[in-house]
C-alpha cells in the first residue's frame, strides 16, 4: 500500500487540510507525481478556499493512483508519512555506513551515524493554539500567578536584570550568551549553575571546552564564597580552608543528585542523551559552538545547524537550554544575526581592556523574544574575592541614571 496515495485520497475525501497543516506536512514527504499534485492541492486550496473534489483532481493528475483503500484518518496517513522519511532516512544512511565500516573508516562512520540520529530528531512538530474565548478561567489564574511572583513566572537565573528582564526562563527556550575567549563565558554559567541548584532547580551542566573536575572547583568556590584563585593553587587561608572543609562536609551533600556535571565527547547527538537519561529542569551548555562535530567551530554555519539542533531538543523535551558560544574576528556579524532566528534570548558579555583590568563584564541585549528589553548592565568578575554582584545597570529614561543590586534577587522554584 503507498502511504502517499493514501493519503491523498483520503485528504480529498475529507478535506481536512488544518490537520495537514497542524501536522506541518509538506511537498518534501511526497515523491514524484504525488509531490506534483500535493503542491497543487495547496495552490488550489490558497487560491480558492478549500480543496478540490476527486473528479477535478483526476482530470489534472490521471497518473496518481486513488483506487486505493484509505480506511484511517488523515492525521495517520500524517504520521506515516512522517515515518516513510525516518525509514527511508535510516536506509540510505545505514548502507553508507555498512560501507565505511568494511572499509575500516570507524571516525567517518561515527560522524555519519552522530549525523544521522540528529537529522531523524530533528523532524518534528511543534504547533500551539488559542482561542480568544477559551480558557478564560485559566487565563485569570495565570494572571494571579504573575501578579503573586511579581512576573517571575519562569526559571529565575539569580542575576537581577536578567531575572528583571525575562520573568525567568520558560519552558523550551534556547539562551545564549556569546563572548570572546577569556571573558567568562564558563564563569557565568558557574554561576547561574549555583544559582539554580540553590533554589532547587535540578540541573544538567554539559561541558565540551574543560573537565568537569575544572568546572566542579569552579562552582565550589562560588558555593563555599572561598577564592577560586587560591582554591586552584592550593593557597586558601586558614579561614577558607575552615569554610571549605565545613562545605564540603556539611553543605555540598545536600545538593545530592541537584547538579551533575558531564564531558562531551562529540556533538549534539551526545548532549541529547544524556539530557534524556538525566531528565533535568534546566540545561547548562558550555560551549555550544564546539558540538559541530567534524566541522570547524568557526565555521558560523556549522554552528547554526548546532543551534538548531538545541533548539529542537529543548522543544521535545520541553526544556529550557542556556548555552554559551564564542565570538571570534570571522564573521561575527552574520554569525549573531543568524543565531538570532532560533534563540529567544541573547546576550554579548564584552570586555575593553579598562574593563579587565577593573575585572569588570558588560553584558548587553542582543536579542529577547518575551520579555522587557533593558539597556546593557555591569557585573564585577574578580574570582580572587568571589566579588560577582551586579555593579550597575543603565536606564535610558530621558536622563540616563544608575542603581545599585546589594545582592542576586531571592530565587525560589514555583510550584
Amino acid at each position: 500500500m503507498s502511504v502517499e496515495n493514501s493519503f491523498l485520497r483520503k485528504l480529498i475525501e475529507t478535506k481536512e487540510w488544518e490537520t495537514v497543516l497542524n501536522k506541518d506536512i509538506t511537498a518534501d514527504y511526497f515523491s514524484g507525481a504525488n509531490k506534483r499534485a500535493f503542491k497543487w492541492l495547496s495552490d488550489f486550496k490558497v487560491k480558492y478556499g478549500e480543496l478540490p473534489d476527486k473528479e477535478t483532481f483526476k482530470k489534472h493528475f490521471p497518473e496518481v493512483n486513488l483506487n486505493i483503500e484509505s480506511p484511517e484518518t488523515v492525521g495517520y496517513y500524517c504520521d506515516e508519512l512522517r515515518r516513510k522519511i525516518r525509514h527511508n532516512k535510516l536506509v540510505t544512511t545505514l548502507e553508507k555506513i555498512d560501507n565505511l565500516i568494511n572499509d575500516r573508516d570507524v571516525d567517518k562512520c561515527y560522524t555519519l551515524l552522530e549525523s544521522l540520529i540528529s537529522e531523524v530528531n530533528s523532524d518534528f512538530t511543534f504547533t500551539e493554539k488559542v482561542d480568544l474565548g477559551a480558557n478564560t478561567e485559566k487565563r485569570f489564574q495565570d494572571y494571579l500567578v504573575n501578579k503573586a511572583t511579581g512576573g517571575m513566572t519562569g526559571i529565575p537565573l539569580g542575576i537581577y536584570p536578567l531575572d528583571k528582564q525575562t520573568g525567568g526562563i520558560k519552558e523550551v527556550d534556547l539562551i545564549s550568551f556569546l563572548a570572546k575567549s577569556g571573558v567568562g563565558k564558563t564563569f557565568l554559567l558557574c554561576i547561574i549553575a549555583s544559582n539554580l541548584i540553590k533554589a532547587g532547580y535540578k540541573t544538567l551542566f554539559l561541558t565540551k571546552e574543560m573537565s568537569p573536575h575544572q568546572i566542579l572547583k569552579r562552582v565550589d568556590a562560588i558555593m563555599s564564597g572561598v577564592s577560586y584563585s587560591r582554591l586552584k593553587d592550593g593557597a586558601l587561608t586558614n579561614d577558607e580552608e575552615s569554610i571549605y572543609k565545613d562545605y564540603l562536609e556539611n553543605i555540598a551533600p545536600k545538593y545530592a543528585s541537584k547538579l551533575s556535571i558531564e564531558l562531551i565527547i562529540n556533538g549534539v547527538a551526545e548532549c541529547a542523551a544524556k539530557i534524556d537519561a538525566y531528565k533535568p529542569d534546566i540545561v547548562l551548555i558550555d560551549g555550544g559552538y564546539l558540538m559541530s562535530e567534524g566541522k570547524d567551530p568557526e565555521d558560523w554555519k556549522a554552528v547554526l545547524a548546532v543551534f538548531k539542533a538545541f533548539k529542537i531538543i529543548a522543544l521535545n523535551r520541553k526544556i529550557p537550554i542556556i548555552t554559551t558560544t564564542q565570538l571570534t574576528d570571522k564573521g561575527n556579524i552574520a554569525y549573531a544575526t543568524s543565531l538570532k532566528q532560533y534563540c529567544d534570548g541573547m546576550w554579548a558579555m564584552l570586555q575593553d581592556e579598562v574593563q579587565r583590568a577593573a575585572k569588570e563584564v558588560e553584558i548587553q541585549t542582543l536579542k529577547i523574544r518575551d520579555g522587557e528589553w533593558t539597556p546593557k548592565f555591569t557585573m564585577q568578575f574578580d574570582f580572587r574575592e568571589m566579588n560577582y554582584d551586579v555593579v550597575y545597570a543603565n536606564f535610558d529614561d530621558k536622563k540616563e541614571r544608575t542603581f545599585k543590586v546589594d545582592k542576586p534577587q531571592t530565587l525560589k522554584k514555583l510550584s
